[in-house]
């Protein structure tokens, strides 16, 4: 699918990825069904259709949540950026890049986010030159991960899940001045339940 997403073969790119979520919901493979979900999303938005990218960003992102899957995190946030970025949510899309980035640093994930950046002209080292760009680009560093999840969300969407529920608080980097990166984990609050096995199984369907 990679392949052929990168030549631009977007019919053949359509029928391997919806081969490959089937295989994955059969065998219950679920990092593999995120990330072809991912890819759908892709192959979506260069398509032209933004909500149906939308849609399977969300369906991943419940995925990757549930699993409390760092790199997929980082993964989806920044393709969300990438969306609010073509939809003119500038400030947004900075925000959901800071905070994608600041979970890279903590998940050693760097490389993936120029997955997401050449199909919507994203380019943020020349976006970060503007002062107020770069200030929501800070602030997004600093969000929980769990914030960053609500904003991403916070869009229509036509996902097929029945919402994304955030176990744990998770901190992407709480002192974006520590070259250590910092971040961690955090007890969970009182509004942070984590859902039995059970809820987490049918999200994820």
């Amino acid at each position: 699918v990679n392949t052929t997403y990168y030549e631009k073969d977007l019919e053949q790119s359509r029928a391997w990825v919806d081969e490959s979520l089937a295989i994955f919901r059969e065998t219950d493979d679920r990092f593999m069904l995120a990330w072809a979900l991912y890819m759908k999303g892709n192959i979506e938005a260069l398509e032209g259709d933004r909500r149906a990218m939308r849609a399977s960003m969300r369906d991943a992102l419940a995925i990757f949540v549930a699993n409390e899957d760092l790199s997929g995190y980082a993964l989806i946030l920044d393709a969300f950026a990438v969306l609010d970025y073509v939809e003119g949510e500038i400030d947004r899309a900075m925000t959901l890049a800071g905070a994608a980035n600041a979970i890279q640093d903590l998940s050693g994930t760097s490389q993936l986010a120029q997955l997401n950046r050449d199909w919507g002209g994203f380019h943020l080292e020349e976006l970060l030159t503007d002062p107020e760009r770069a200030a929501s680009f800070e602030a997004g560093r600093r969000l929980p991960v769990q914030e960053a999840v609500a904003i991403a969300l916070n869009a229509e969407s036509t996902g097929s899940g029945e919402g994304v529920v955030v176990g744990r608080r998770l901190v992407a980097n709480p002192n974006p001045d520590d070259p250590s990166g910092g971040g961690g984990e955090l007890p969970a609050g009182e509004d942070d339940q984590r859902p039995d096995d059970g809820d987490d199984q049918g999200r994820q369907q």
